[in-house]
């Protein structure tokens, strides 16, 4: 993003912007995103590159989208299903459906920050045969089941550093 944003909220990286601050890239992102919509009816997008929820500083009711920004941000899981259960609209649904993509970006980021800080195995030719023996059972049914089934595989394995970590700490007492 162009740096003429303005960061209004730094816990939840949420800032604003005019729409004329938008890059050619973003804004024709935005438009695809939203169906062709005027970009003057933009009322927040994510940013992923930036890590950013950006609300258009030039909407007519910018104050009342950034407070229920805020809110659902900050907000647990729970009260932000029953908001998203409840009809409030096309613009509601299509605001929490960009909250919703942020939030699970976000975590999976997280997530892959952590998993790229894990030391490999040592046993690293036994896990490559196992992950080559799991596709070769289960590469019928597609990547999806694949990443399933490795996800498990993965379970399994830590559940056993986890058993044989309490055992060794057992022993030394």
């Amino acid at each position: 993003m162009k740096k003429n944003h303005e960061l209004i909220n730094e816990e939840y990286q949420i800032g604003s912007c005019r729409i004329c601050d938008l890059s050619e890239e973003q804004a024709a992102a935005m438009l695809k995103q939203f169906g062709g919509s005027p970009l003057s009816t933009l009322t927040v997008f994510y940013d992923p590159v930036e890590d950013m929820l950006v609300l258009n500083r030039e909407h007519k009711h910018y104050e009342t989208y950034r407070r229920i920004v805020e809110l659902y941000m900050q907000s647990p899981v729970e009260a932000q299903e029953i908001l998203e259960s409840q009809n409030h609209g096309k613009h509601m649904a299509e605001l929490i459906h960009v909250l919703n993509d942020c939030i699970l970006t976000r975590h999976n980021n997280r997530e892959l920050f952590i998993l790229g800080k894990q030391k490999g195995y040592e046993d690293y030719d036994i896990t490559y045969s196992m992950l080559q023996a799991i596709m070769k059972r289960h590469g019928e049914h597609g990547v999806p089941w694949l990443m399933y089934m490795v996800y498990l595989y993965g379970v399994i394995q830590g559940k056993r550093a986890e058993r044989a970590r309490r055992k060794t700490e057992r022993g030394k007492d």
